[in-house]
């Protein structure tokens, strides 16, 4: 019985000791190896390794996922960004287009109106011309020799000779303004100038 105790004990001690020169065990582990707790702890420790492993992985697919996601809504803001700046050009460009339109429209309603303007100025003054017939007829016969006939019409028309004979003619001062504001009115218009030329022969006698 001694023996055996004492086997024990030996066994014991040899237990302890491969422990503790083989695997670095302290006497306290090499029980807990003897009672089977050090492999509990080992697979303990194995199982939160393990779970903090999934966990960093969860963690780095959970980041990466965000990341897509943030650059995702970023291209959209910028897409979007980038329609609303071209729709604001386009109107822009059709407001300037509008506007362009108008203005046209409003200069050649102006320059219709002035040129209206002026055939009523110039058929009033050859209304007054016509209007006083007995100054015309008291003219002499020689105011006509300093206007040929070439001078009063269209194709010989010269608007400085024009412009001499009228002021040369021995008719009033008001005719001579009234004839005189008509040929000016008139010398870059063939139109207007025909009737003017027919009316400034008629009141010199030609």
């Amino acid at each position: 019985m001694r023996a055996i105790a004492i086997l024990i004990v030996l066994a014991v001690l040899g237990f302890f000791g491969y422990e503790y020169a083989a695997n670095g065990r302290s006497p306290a582990e090499a029980i807990g190896v003897l009672t089977g707790q050090t492999a509990a702890d080992e697979a303990a420790a194995a199982a939160e390794a393990e779970a903090a492993a999934i966990a960093a992985q969860d963690a780095v697919a959970a980041q990466a996922a965000a990341a897509e996601e943030a650059a995702a809504a970023a291209v959209a803001a910028a897409q979007e960004a980038a329609a609303a700046a071209a729709a604001e050009v386009e109107a822009a460009a059709q407001a300037a287009a509008a506007a362009a339109q108008a203005a046209m429209d409003s200069a050649a309603e102006a320059v219709q109106d002035a040129t209206q303007a002026a055939t009523g100025d110039v058929a009033a003054e050859a209304e007054v011309t016509v209007a006083e017939p007995e100054v015309t007829a008291a003219a002499p016969e020689d105011a006509t020799d300093d206007a040929p006939m070439a001078l009063l019409t269209v194709d010989g028309f010269d608007v400085d000779k024009v412009m001499e004979v009228i002021q040369n003619a021995d008719i009033s001062m008001l005719e001579k303004t009234t004839l005189g504001s008509a040929v000016t009115a008139a010398k870059d218009n063939p139109e207007l100038l025909a009737p003017v030329l027919e009316q400034l022969r008629t009141v010199l006698g030609e």
